[in-house]
């Protein structure tokens, strides 16, 4: 069916056409005239926006990376580009201001609040903190915080660990040589008054009571011999303490004089070089019955060569004979504190020699004969006998300690067993040398593992060579021995007693004699008998 239109009715439509046309026309002008007049201030608002963040952000200083930051310009968008879009940026945007703004509140109101806060003060307790209450620092500043415990190895202890005798060794730095000390375990002493008994050895001392370098006794006073023979007159000697301790002679300060010693008299000594801190009496000086008295800083009483009576006690002497005038050495007799506690030495003389036999200490409070605790020594013979003239006479050591022996008197009257120390020597040696010590216990069959000991070699003898003349001053030698001494009869001895050592030589003929000696302030050898040591 076809529709028929008049020449009226087709303008009329065409009219409505353009009408249509234009309007729409104007309607897009019109947006697209508001889209690019809206471009510069949001580009604008955006801008600032960004810069009011990042200044905010940096004078708090936040690190939250969950915030939301505008690191970027909005990138100005095309003409193209659909309405929709761009409100939704634009809520993004004002959805940013609104958290940037809220967050400013925020932090104002902390800094308000921060104002508002009072001032910190030290709080001090009422009542001061005792550190000597607190028993352990350490324990409360090691308090581990970390919550996890360190993993420390502890050395295995089976059933038959057992504890040492105790040996210590060192060594010198300044002179090389070496030591070592082995104690005697002893029951403890009542108020700490009792013996210090030990076996010491040394790489650089000569034979002892135990051996090449062992040392065993107690304190000791003796006349000097580095500067010659003494002359065994109390006004002119020099004494030492203990075998290190140089003795002078000093004035006694008034109103210092002991009372122990009122009605006798006495010489006063203090050690050269002070350390000791000791008050030294010679009492009865230039008289056999000399004896010594020393005082220590806590008031204990020490007595060399006579108990506290003053009684002369001969064993405890190196005496020159059997009347024992002329005393070379006062070993420690007795000592007490002033507790009323005693520890009394007893010793053995023979050939000259006093050896320490036995030890008493915890004195019975009744009864100052009976005592509680005993060291007792025991010696046996040896080949190796040591003849000394350094005193001016013979002191022959012919004896060398076997064992020790501690026992206690639990009130049955008598002294039981608690320990006993044997001491082993080398069998094939022509010096004694100590091999080994066991510690035994109450039943002498039960014993810790010993204690073993090794020497370096050395030749048993030794010779001089043949020095012809000796002169005064000399520093070399251009001519050879006119002979060979392979006898090794010479030797250093100090023959007249000047302190110097002299070259002597014995008769190969006659052992024991000198034939001839050649002084050390030089000359020629001259003819010389006399009887000596050795054979």
């Amino acid at each position: 069916m076809k529709t028929h239109c008049t020449e009226s009715q087709k303008l009329v439509f065409s009219g409505n056409i353009v009408m249509n046309s234009f309007t729409r026309f104007f309607f897009v002008l019109t947006a697209l005239f508001v889209l690019f007049a809206a471009v510069p201030a949001f580009a604008q608002s955006s801008d600032e926006d960004t810069a009011d963040r990042s200044d905010r952000s940096s004078n708090t200083e936040r690190t939250d990376a969950d915030r939301t930051k505008v690191d970027e310009t909005p990138s100005k968008p095309k003409a193209d580009k659909p309405q929709d879009e761009t409100s939704d940026d634009e809520r993004r945007i004002l959805k940013d201001q609104k958290e940037s703004s809220d967050n400013a509140t925020e932090i104002d109101k902390l800094k308000d609040i921060g104002k508002n806060l009072p001032d910190i003060k030290e709080v001090k307790p009422k009542r001061p903190i005792d550190p000597d209450k607190i028993k352990d620092f350490s324990a409360i500043q090691s308090v581990n915080k970390s919550g996890v415990s360190p993993q420390v190895l502890t050395r295995p202890k089976g059933s038959g660990s057992v504890s040492g005798m105790g040996l210590t060794f060192q060594t010198n730095l300044q002179t090389g040589s070496a030591s070592l000390s082995i104690p005697v375990s002893i029951p403890p002493a009542r108020s700490g008054t009792g013996p210090s008994i030990g076996l010491g050895y040394s790489s650089g001392a000569g034979q002892g009571v135990a051996g090449i370098g062992w040392s065993f006794g107690v304190s000791y006073i003796a006349r000097q011999t580095d500067q010659g023979l003494p002359l065994y007159d109390d006004r002119l000697d020099h004494f030492i303490y203990g075998g290190g301790h140089e003795m002078v002679r000093v004035a006694m300060p008034s109103g210092e004089e002991p009372d122990f010693l009122a009605g006798h008299t006495y010489y006063y000594y203090r050690a050269k070089l002070e350390g000791i801190f000791m008050r030294i009496f010679l009492v009865n000086p230039n008289t056999p019955d000399s004896y010594f008295v020393v005082q220590d800083k806590n008031g204990t009483l020490y007595w060399f060569g006579a108990d506290s009576d003053g009684n002369r006690v001969t064993s405890s002497r190196v005496c020159g004979n059997v009347e024992c005038e002329d005393t070379f050495r006062w070993n420690l007799v007795q000592m007490r504190d002033v507790h009323g506690n005693i520890v009394k030495y007893t010793y053995l003389k023979d050939e000259e020699q006093s050896y320490l036999s036995k030890v008493e200490y915890n004195v019975h409070p009744s009864d100052e004969t009976r005592f509680q605790h005993a060291i007792e020594m025991q010696y046996g013979s040896r080949s190796d006998v040591l003849t000394t003239y350094q005193t001016g006479y013979a002191v022959t050591t012919a004896l060398r300690l076997v064992n020790i022996r501690v026992k206690s008197d639990y009130g049955s009257g008598g002294h039981t067993l608690v320990r006993r120390y044997n001491f082993q020597y080398m069998p094939n040696s022509f010096h004694s040398l100590l091999k080994s010590v066991t510690m035994y216990g109450k039943d002498d069959t039960t014993h810790l593992p010993p204690a073993e000991f090794e020497y370096s070699e050395v030749d048993s003898y030794y010779q001089l060579e043949d020095m012809g003349r000796i002169a005064v001053g000399i520093t070399e030698m251009d001519y050879s021995p006119s002979a060979s001494l392979g006898d090794g009869r010479r030797d250093l001895l100090d023959v007249d007693a000047d302190g110097l050592p002299d070259i002597y030589e014995t008769d190969p003929l006659i052992p024991g004699y000198i034939q001839k000696y050649q002084k050390n302030t030089g000359g020629e050898f001259q003819s010389y008998r006399e009887e000596m040591p050795g054979g």
